[in-house]
């Protein structure tokens, strides 16, 4: 028993931690390829027990022309785009530029009277948007970007009022 002990004793933790960290290293690495092995047997099999056989076959000419009949179809269904439509997008951009812009320049004063003013006269300039769902997008826009640059917080009900003089 003391010749156990004095054996365990010479080893020291630097070389136990040597010789553990070789064993998992090779231990993970035979479960590894095993695992890697099974794995690609399974993959040849097709599900009827046939194995796949791979080889290479050249483009067929008609498979590109598809491809790029495909791609213009979508690019062409694309560009049908109702122009009302898309001046209504390029209206909210435009809005939310300006409010934007005041929101920063409310920044170095904050003054919420100031910054509901500013809102105010920034939507009036868009009846248009005063629909819906351009209006909740906007309110969200207000609500969120006042509170982070200008440490305002605008209620629903306050973005909603700021919309009552916007007529359609």
């Amino acid at each position: 028993m003391q010749r156990v002990i004095a054996m365990l004793e010479s080893v020291t933790w630097k070389q136990f931690m040597i010789f553990l960290g070789v064993g998992l290293v090779v231990y993970y690495g035979w479960v590894g390829y095993v695992l890697l092995k099974q794995w690609l047997k399974q993959s040849k099999q097709l599900p009827g027990g046939k194995r796949r056989k791979w080889q290479l076959q050249p483009a067929e000419d008609n498979e590109e022309e598809r491809v790029l009949a495909g791609v213009n179809e979508a690019y062409a269904s694309d560009q049908d785009t109702d122009p009302e439509e898309e001046a209504d997008f390029d209206e909210l951009e435009k809005l939310s530029a300006d409010i934007e812009q005041v929101i920063l320049a409310c920044q170095v004063n904050p003054d919420r009277i100031l910054l509901l003013a500013g809102l105010r006269q920034a939507i009036d300039k868009y009846p248009r948007l005063n629909l819906p769902p351009f209006r909740m997008a906007i309110n969200n826009v207000i609500m969120r970007r006042s509170r982070e640059h200008c440490n305002i917080t605008i209620s629903q009900t306050d973005a909603d009022q700021l919309w009552k003089a916007a007529t359609i």
